[in-house]
């Protein structure tokens, strides 16, 4: 049989097709992780606290024209102090530039420009009497501003306002140390320092959970705020907090209900198991929590959430045999080898079983290629050492680590399955069609309607179309499962299916068309044909 699997290699293969499946797998890996880094579930960074120098410009110039047409020392006053606060700010950005600005951060370079408006406002007090100050405040005290700097002048009026009575010597002294202060917690950016100044104005923290989380940042110093260790106790509360309240916060800040239907739940307690093993044992983790429950982004970068995406290969390496391998039956007939092929002396079923260990035997060899290739773009781009770490797994209710690479090839063989049962059923209409072109068509539609089946049961919501749920072509990239994509999960739902469903029922239908494919080829008239 060896012989017969290595003479369809060399039937079946050229140099030319070679090098056109290695280039489809060096682009299809591109496009996973390209499609991992736009619309995976993690940690984003927002960068519109950002200075821009245009829209300064714009601003600035409108507040001269409003000098020029109402000319006034408050006027005068007002841009003297933005153009100060402006200078201040560059300093700070360009300490922090080139570097993602964080929630915290971008709270501070806020408080930092109020803070050194106040000490302009405050300044100003000094060379201003009483009735000139009103003046000054009923002019400007109904407007407002909705452009980046309105903050300065709300600051400036207010605090013109609120201590033109006061002893604003001492107040200088008091703005002037938190100017020194906030300056330094921004240029450090130390995530921790962020939250102590956090626990000393809201003073003792009611709640446990959320002090728990600030002193755990404190006690261990922790730099980033996207730390891997903060985004394990983020979520480990969260869990925490999900059993034990139905009204949850979503990523809008919004409370709500939280539903859960009876496999999201025990998604969710599964998951749970492994988050607090991670955040007890300081270690990252590579999971997906499905849906948008989460009031904050609930991921961190991890290199295994791009290599992981290798495991999607599956219905890329469907398109390459598709267009290679789809006539493996129904060529012979084309060409007219069929005669010569069943008149060996050899079994009939040994030589259409070897063309089916053919498929499988390439399907595995182009999917650990590609598998290789993800593997040193993810590390090039995100880096080698998270691919070294154990992956947590859930065994009888415990976690256990496991090295990666015996994980990921483990779960490689467990996604498989759905693609053979794809390939047995493309050999299936190869050998009863005995046409290349009915076999590569009708495969084609299916491979892509498989990527699209879960988005389209989930949108449109019709009871009648579930029964697809029920048809292995739905497990073709078995990955969707693996990661509970939020489309699955909803989808799911409103069938009592489990994940393993999709591996029985690729296993039968494996079963039944290969068994089909051979009685058939074992009782064809030779002279026939």
């Amino acid at each position: 049989m060896s012989k017969l699997i290595k003479a369809e290699f060399i039937k079946n293969y050229s140099i030319k097709k070679i090098i056109v499946s290695l280039l489809i797998l060096f682009v299809g890996s591109l496009l996973l992780i390209l499609f991992e880094k736009t619309f995976g579930n993690r940690v984003t960074y927002d960068n519109s606290f950002s200075y821009h120098e245009s829209e300064y410009n714009s601003i600035i110039n409108k507040y001269k024209t409003d000098n020029e047409k109402n000319p006034s020392d408050f006027n005068e006053d007002l841009v003297s102090v933005m153009e100060e606060v402006h200078e201040n700010f560059k300093l700070t950005n360009n300490v922090i530039k080139g570097h993602n600005e964080t929630m915290w951060q971008k709270y501070f370079i806020r408080v930092y420009m109020q803070e050194v408006a106040h000490k302009y406002a405050l300044n100003r007090l000094d060379d201003c009497d009483k009735d000139e100050i009103s003046n000054y405040i009923l002019r400007y005290e109904n407007t407002g501003s909705l452009d980046t700097y309105h903050i300065i002048k709300e600051a400036y009026i207010d605090y013109l306002d609120s201590y033109k009575n006061a002893d604003y010597q001492n107040k200088k002294k008091e703005v002037e140390a938190k100017i020194i202060r906030y300056d330094k917690i921004i240029k450090d950016n130390k995530f921790y320092q962020y939250m102590e100044y956090n626990c000393e104005k809201t003073g003792n923290v009611s709640n446990s959970r959320y002090k728990e989380y600030c002193e755990y940042i404190i006690r261990n110093k922790i730099d980033e705020q996207y730390d891997y260790r903060v985004v394990n106790v983020s979520e480990y509360m969260y869990f925490n907090d999900l059993w034990n309240s139905n009204s949850v916060l979503n990523k809008n800040g919004d409370s709500y209900t939280l539903k859960l239907n009876s496999n999201l739940k025990n998604i969710y307690k599964n998951q749970e198991k492994i988050i607090k093993y991670a955040y007890e044992k300081e270690i990252k983790h590579d999971l997906k929590i499905p849906g948008d429950y989460l009031a904050y982004d609930g991921q961190y970068l991890n290199t295994k959430n791009y290599t992981n995406k290798g495991l999607s290969l599956g219905f890329i390496i469907c398109f390459i045999l598709i267009f290679s391998c789809s006539g493996i039956v129904s060529r012979e007939h084309d060409k007219g080898t069929v005669k010569l092929l069943l008149t060996v002396p050899m079994k009939r079923e040994k030589i259409l079983i070897s063309k089916f260990i053919y498929l499988i035997i390439n399907m595995f060899l182009l999917w650990i290629i590609g598998s290789i290739f993800i593997f040193i773009i993810s590390g090039i781009n995100y880096g080698f050492d998270d691919l070294f770490v154990n992956e947590l797994v859930l065994i009888g209710g415990k976690v256990h680590e496991i090295n990666y690479f015996i994980w990921y090839f483990g779960k490689l063989l467990l996604h498989s399955i759905p693609v053979i049962c794809f390939l047995s059923f493309m050999y299936f209409l190869s050998a009863t069609f005995k046409n290349t072109v009915v076999t590569s068509s009708v495969c084609s539609v299916l491979t892509l309607l498989s990527i699209l089946i879960w988005i389209i049961l989930d949108n449109l919501k019709i009871k009648v179309l579930y029964f697809i749920a029920y048809l292995p072509i739905s497990y073709l990239d078995y990955n969707i499962i693996r990661e509970n994509n939020i489309f699955y999960i909803n989808s799911i739902s409103n069938t009592n299916l489990t994940s393993i469903y999709g591996i029985i029922i690729s296993v039968i239908c494996t079963i039944i068309f290969l068994f089909i494919s051979v009685s058939y080829y074992k009782k064809i008239d030779i002279v026939n044909k």
